[in-house]
């Protein structure tokens, strides 16, 4: 775990902390308090820190990533892909068969629905790879733009009450007015649930275009799926030299990806440490 140096922001962007620290204003840096500041603060402080540290010791244990009750899933997931692929099938023998996924993804885009992957796989299954990633983007944007404009304009004070009880929540709408596109993008990059997001950029006051930019241009993370799914349906006719272009593009991606968590969640755990302090 980062020091109180670190987590206080010493040194970091102006942007995020004050350089000096104001004598009337909370604790900045180590060893810097503010006038009132005592030791009960200082041990409410650190157990705040170390309640809301993620363990990466634990990325080295192998129940973090394999765990007898996720098993349920993975069978579910795979008897749901058995039982629609000859549909699948039959969707791309239509015309228009290519808005169905399209449909089913933008509907699966609406919080508390879930099971956009498995849409995903079918189509890479399905489509191949690149028109699969075409109707996927497809899919996933509209369903995306939609939830936008749900939380901007009807589900705007569920939003703004989430920010005021969910620190999570309030962190990451901090972030996000701080860091403008470049943070959205980063966010949108990184295994941040999109409903998550979505809900945020459209209470911050991002508009639509910077919201589209940052949504279309993360879509690359997508390929990962729609590429599982391409392997299930493999029948050998991928040559050597596209499956080792396939492998290292999929690589890229899932390298950006836990950059990009690993960034987000500093940024976050900073802001909450900052909300707390303003809070204290």
């Amino acid at each position: 775990m980062a020091d109180d140096s670190e987590i206080a922001g010493v040194g970091k962007p102006a942007k995020y902390f004050e350089d000096k620290p104001d004598e009337k204003g909370p604790k900045l840096g180590k060893d810097r308090y503010a006038e009132g500041w005592t030791t009960k603060d200082e041990e409410a402080e650190k157990a705040f820190i170390a309640a809301g540290a993620f363990k990466w010791s634990s990325l080295r244990r192998r129940r973090t990533w394999f765990r007898a009750e996720w098993w349920y899933w993975y069978i579910l997931a795979a008897v749901i892909i058995d039982f629609l692929q000859p549909m699948a099938v039959w969707m791309r023998e239509k015309p228009v068969g290519w808005m169905i996924p399209i449909a089913a993804l933008i509907v699966l885009s609406f919080p508390p629905l879930m099971g956009q992957e498995v849409i995903i796989l079918i189509v890479g299954i399905v489509w191949g790879l690149w028109i699969g990633f075409g109707i996927v983007t497809a899919g996933t944007y509209l369903g995306e733009l939609a939830n936008y404009y749900l939380f901007k304009f009807w589900l705007r004070g569920r939003a703004e009450e989430l920010e005021r009880t969910n620190v999570n929540y309030q962190a990451l709408a901090k972030i996000t007015r701080d860091g403008g596109f470049p943070l959205a993008f980063v966010i949108r990059l990184s295994a941040c649930p999109g409903h998550f997001a979505t809900a945020v950029f459209a209470t911050v006051g991002m508009d639509v275009f910077t919201f589209s930019a940052a949504t279309l241009l993360s879509m690359p993370k997508q390929l990962v799926v729609v590429y599982l799914g391409v392997l299930m349906a493999d029948d050998g006719e991928t040559s050597k030299e596209e499956e080792i272009a396939n492998y290292a593009s999929l690589s890229v991606i899932v390298v950006v990806s836990i950059a990009c968590v690993w960034y987000i969640y500093r940024a976050m755990r900073i802001a909450k440490l900052m909300i707390w302090r303003e809070k204290r």
